[in-house]
């Protein structure tokens, strides 16, 4: 249990760190989460219980610890691995809590979402659930029928489940050099890159940008607005619409950022 206890302290040691979390800091604790893999039951509720009691600043944060454990977990031990699916238990009360987040980390749920979605982290229906949990949190309906595709998800692979944790190593190896790899980055640019390359060239203007953005944003709204109105709208599509719009508003915030510091610049000139 030394090695859990290491991987507590690791854990705690996040809200001594500045933010955003480097990524050296978020290697050191998904280290230790993997060092401590003969235990790793208890260290998803270190990480269940941090998120629920932390500050709502280190709320994306304990997300992003989340991230990196599950996704170095996949690569090192891949269909041996066993801490997705004990995270993947949890997910729905775990995804309420950060709904206490800041208001400006809010968009980053989403965002990771999106990102677990284009890595198939976890299971398309579960992403789908989730996002309706942050979508509508409150809604009882919404919480349990997520709560349900997670049981279902779960039971689906329950043998293979068995097996697998029959098979877990007493001691973890050591970690390959590719865990940074693995690690998610901090707030300002977690596969910032991944997501920019897939909507914009990298020649375009800030302010082409920027108006192109919020253009489609505004037809995005106006559209779902519509469908909404008419109760035609595939929930699956407005899941993904959610997604998108999310992902729209970060990216004209930063194209905003971009176009003003082109502007001193020039100004300086």
């Amino acid at each position: 249990m030394d090695l859990v206890a290491a991987f507590n302290t690791e854990l705690k040691s996040l809200t001594d760190s500045q933010l955003p979390v480097s990524r050296a800091k978020m290697a050191s604790i998904t280290r230790a989460a993997i060092k401590a893999l003969k235990y790793y039951k208890h260290v998803v509720q270190i990480v269940e219980k941090f998120i629920a009691k932390c500050s709502p600043e280190y709320k994306v944060p304990g997300l992003y610890v989340i991230d990196a454990i599950v996704r170095q977990s996949q690569y090192f031990y891949r269909e041996k691995d066993v801490y997705g699916p004990r995270f993947l238990r949890n997910l729905v009360p775990v995804f309420i809590s950060l709904m206490n987040c800041n208001e400006k980390d809010k968009p980053m749920l989403m965002r990771m979402l999106y990102l677990w979605q284009k890595s198939s982290v976890f299971p398309d229906e579960v992403i789908k659930a989730l996002c309706g949990v942050i979508s509508d949190p409150k809604n009882p309906q919404v919480v349990g029928k997520a709560k349900e595709v997670i049981i279902e998800s779960l039971n689906n692979s329950s043998t293979k489940q068995i097996i697998i944790e029959s098979s877990v190593p007493s001691q973890a190896t050591e970690i390959p050099p590719t865990v940074d790899n693995c690690v998610s980055r901090d707030d300002n640019a977690v596969s910032a890159s991944e997501i920019a390359s897939d909507c914009a060239q990298r020649n375009t203007s800030a302010k082409v940008q920027l108006l192109q953005l919020q253009a489609l944003q505004k037809k995005i709204a106006e559209q779902s607005a519509l469908l909404n109105q008419e109760q035609t709208i595939d929930p699956e599509v407005l899941t993904q619409i959610h997604i998108l719009m999310s992902e729209l508003t970060r990216r004209a915030e930063a194209a905003t950022v971009q176009l003003a510091n082109e502007q001193a610049n020039e100004d300086l000139k």
